[in-house]
Order: structure tokens, then sequence, then C-alpha cells
């Protein structure tokens, strides 16, 4: 979907707003392993990912990179939090991929959000869609078993594991690339009526009696 097409389903506006709002807009490319943002960085921008894949991911003190989500084609990405929060940020995101971006900075959309209030509308949407995706990556986390997050990886972004390294999907779904190599060689289970798979293995029925 299109950045122009993404603005009009997220705000009620008319279309004279929506070219507005375009042009504070402006294409940026990333390289392969180019970030847009690193953490330390004040976060400032907003931005819609017209061609290409990012990752959103932190560093902890050891060193080690933690995945927190991947954004492609279609969404945005900034890091909210950072952005709103007005501080150093703890959220790095790199492009995986070569990238066309559509970037704006994070106060025009805010003062465009006071200027035109049915802006607040698509600022809410995009807050709202946020949460929700956080919310079903704690309960991911806290709930599936890493077979499960890899089936739920795959329904929601079918194509990723051909188009980013192993480590990053085992990043990603909070185990070894050792591990995430046995979960893929294992045989795939038939989801059960509410939409997980089951590992219980089937009864071995009692010899009749005679």
């Amino acid at each position: 979907m299109s950045l122009r097409a993404t603005l009009e389903r997220l705000a009620p506006v008319d279309a004279a707003s929506v070219g507005r709002a375009l042009a504070d807009f402006t294409p940026l490319d990333l390289a392969t392993g180019e970030h847009l943002l690193v953490a330390g960085q004040r976060a400032t921008k907003l931005a819609f990912i017209e061609r290409g894949l990012v990752r959103e991911y932190y560093v902890s003190a050891g060193g080690e990179e933690h995945v927190r989500s991947f954004c492609a084609e279609g969404t945005f990405t900034g890091s909210l939090y950072d952005l709103l929060s007005g501080a150093d940020a703890i959220t790095h995101i790199e492009a995986l991929e070569p990238c066309r971006l559509w970037v704006a900075e994070w106060a025009h959309f805010q003062a465009r959000c006071e200027r035109e209030p049915g802006w607040h509308v698509a600022g809410r949407r995009i807050a709202e869609a946020l949460y929700q995706r956080k919310v079903v990556r704690e309960h991911q986390m806290l709930a599936l078993t890493a077979t499960e997050r890899l089936e739920a990886l795959r329904r929601e972004l079918p194509h990723l594991e051909r188009r980013v390294k192993a480590r990053h999907v085992a990043s990603y779904l909070g185990i070894t690339p050792e591990h995430l190599s046995r979960v893929r060689a294992a045989p795939r289970r038939a989801p059960t009526s509410g939409g997980r798979s089951t590992g219980a293995r089937p009864r071995r029925r009692r010899a009749a009696r005679r």
C-alpha cells in the first residue's frame, strides 16, 4: 500500500489535507546495514516503508542484540516510544535490505495534528495498532512455545525467512540459532481448534479385557 493510500485510510480528512501531509515526507534510501535510528540518538523521524525491510532491536550491556520487530512494506517505523519520550533512544532501526522510505519530522506531524484535528485520529490509530502488536508480542513470548512463535511469525510475514538471516529470526523468537534449526527441522503439527499446535502424544489404546 502506498503512503497516500495509507494516510487516506488512517485519517478522516479531505484530499487537500492529505496532499499537505504528503508534502511533509521526503524520500530516503537506505542500503543494507544502514540505520534510520541508533540508540543514544534522539528519535525525530517518522518513516513509511515503501520498499524494503527493517528490524527494530535492542542491544544489551553485554552486546547481545534482541530483535523487537520486523517492519516491511506498507508500514511505519521510527519507534513511537522514543519519539514520544524525547530522551535518548533505546532502539536501533536497521535496514535488512535496500529500502526506500518516506520520512517526516515527528515535530511537523505533531504540529499538523494541532492545525488539522483530523490527523489526531491518524495518530491515535497508529498508536492503537502499535499497542495491539505489543500485546500480541508479549503474549507470544510469555504463553507460546518456540514452535508456536515461529508459526505465528510465518502467518504474519510469510516470506520473511527468505529475506533475513536465521540469527535475526532466532533473536526475534527469543531462542538460539541452534534451537531455531531444531524447530525448523521438527515435523509440523496440526493446530488445535484454538489455533495452537499441540505436542500431546496420541494415547495408546488399552487392550480389551478378555
